[in-house]
């Protein structure tokens, strides 16, 4: 099907086109439903860190229910944080906002546990936070003193909250109201051990967070913001003329059978059949497949607008096909405008004409020799024929 609409030179490509939702759980966990997926080839390291996330919450659940729940105790500490050096803490207090702390009662340790790169138990309890109004928590398992608090500072809201050394505390700046129920969230949230059914949002790093309660059975209802596309006779029939086969073995009068099969199969197909007539074919559905492919094996990404970028230059003879790798790795740390005068910097323009010759004659007519040493900047075909010609 992806295929057939890709056919239609119609479909949007690129990042943002598709969104994938992704539903994952593992047996001592919950179905969790994560938005936003815009990257397919992300979707692998998502299921690893939710699973990830989903077995940590169910090991620091086991420790909560020997501990048991928490008081939801609400207590001001605004004024231990009048002179602050914690610029944001402050802040919030000169707009009028207040700093509310609990005690998490046998929790030290437990809030600065990891459960997904780059995030912790900390962080999960701080998405629930943001969710009711506030920007969310500071806790004793971090390190307040890199966010300008004091240890004096730090130790009076322990001596407030009557925290022992097992004890942790949770601190949120907001108004009154909000500060108090996002903190009446948290204090629920952690009362609820191991992993609960949600909706997460995929972040770029293949992390997750928490965006909202999955919703219930009352959310089955049908599409509303997109209404109905009605398809005619007249429409009907000219989808019916859109041809995998025929198309495919239109390919593969212009490239192997095997390269066919993969352009057809490619995310570029419209790419390519905006430059195949400008350049080489084979070597435009070759740089579309096999190169982009290793690229990124090698953690190179490209977008479409930099490979636009690099077959413009190869379909006005500016560079070789043999270049064509390294002027895409080029393409990344320049933008399209100065990718020219990049690649003449670099050395890979093409040779043409006389600084060919010159370079035949210096040779002595060895393909060989010129090929090892010019690869990136000769066509071995425009090579060939200038021996031969040369040598006539």
């Amino acid at each position: 099907m992806g295929m057939l609409i890709r056919l239609t030179g119609k479909a949007q490509r690129g990042i943002g086109s598709i969104r994938q939702d992704v539903n994952i759980s593992i047996p001592e966990g919950a179905r969790v439903e994560i938005k936003g997926t815009q990257e397919l080839e992300l979707i692998p390291t998502l299921v690893d860190n939710e699973a990830t996330r989903q077995h940590a919450m169910a090991e620091i659940a086991k420790k909560q229910r020997k501990i048991g729940g928490i008081v939801p105790l609400i207590t001001d500490v605004s004024d231990i944080l009048t002179q602050t050096a914690c610029k944001f803490a402050a802040k919030a207090l000169a707009e009028g906002k207040f700093a509310i702390a609990i005690k998490a009662k046998e929790y030290a340790g437990l809030l600065g546990t990891e459960i997904q790169p780059e995030r912790r138990f900390g962080t999960e309890l701080s998405d629930y936070a943001k969710f009711y109004g506030t920007t969310g928590i500071l806790h004793s398992d971090e390190n307040l003193v890199k966010y300008g608090f004091s240890e004096n500072e730090i130790a009076e809201i322990r001596r407030r909250l009557d925290c022992l050394e097992r004890d942790a505390f949770i601190l949120t700046l907001g108004t009154q109201k909000n500060a108090a129920l996002a903190l009446e969230k948290v204090v629920e949230r952690i009362n609820q051990p191991g992993v609960l059914e949600e909706t997460r949002r995929a972040l770029p790093n293949g992390s997750n967070s928490f965006l909202r309660p999955l919703p219930g059975k009352a959310r089955l209802y049908p599409e509303t913001d997109v209404y109905p596309i009605v398809i005619d006779k007249k429409t009907y029939a000219k989808l019916k003329k859109l041809d995998l086969d025929g198309e495919k073995a239109k390919l593969a009068k212009l490239l192997s059978h095997d390269l066919a099969g993969k352009i057809i199969r490619s995310p570029y197909l419209q790419l390519f059949y905006e430059y195949h007539k400008k350049a080489n074919p084979v070597t435009v559905a070759t740089t579309l497949t096999d190169t982009v492919v290793a690229l990124r094996r090698k953690g190179v990404q490209l977008s479409e607008e930099l490979m636009r970028a690099v077959l413009v230059l190869y379909g006005e003879g500016k560079i070789s096909q043999y270049a064509i790798p390294e002027v895409l790795k080029l393409a990344l740390t320049y933008p399209s405008a100065s990718l020219e005068e990049k690649v003449k910097e670099k050395g890979l323009t093409i040779l043409l004409n006389d600084e060919l010759k010159k370079v035949v004659r210096q040779n002595e007519f060895n393909l060989g020799k010129i090929m090892s040493q010019y690869r990136l900047r000769v066509e071995a075909e425009d090579v060939k024929k200038l021996i031969e010609r040369l040598k006539n």
